[in-house]
């Protein structure tokens, strides 16, 4: 996850970014994947669409949310988000009002 992370910081004109079908989930504890995940995301300021598409970070994925205000559109179908997550981050994404998210 590191080695993902770290490549991805330069890639500051990114616009799209596809990591579907990653298992990110196992790539160890789940919260901390977000973790790092968030610091690079919200380092990529270009990045206007995120597909994370059948990666089992499960609830975790509440804690991504406020690295990716810059988004248009985020993909979280198959990715193990509880009804109740689901449900806060779709109010969340209410204070972003550019951002479409798909789960």
């Amino acid at each position: 996850m590191e080695a993902l992370c770290g490549s991805l910081t330069h890639l500051s004109q990114l616009k799209t970014l596809n990591l579907s079908l990653n298992n990110l989930g196992k790539c160890g504890n789940t919260n901390t994947v977000i973790k790092a995940m968030c610091g690079t995301l919200a380092r990529l300021s270009q990045l206007e669409t995120l597909y994370l598409l059948d990666n089992h970070l499960g609830d975790s994925m509440a804690n991504l949310l406020p690295a990716l205000a810059h988004l248009k559109e985020l993909y979280l179908w198959e990715s193990d988000i509880s009804a109740g997550v689901k449900e806060r981050l779709q109010l969340a994404a209410k204070a972003y009002p550019g951002l479409h998210l798909w789960i």
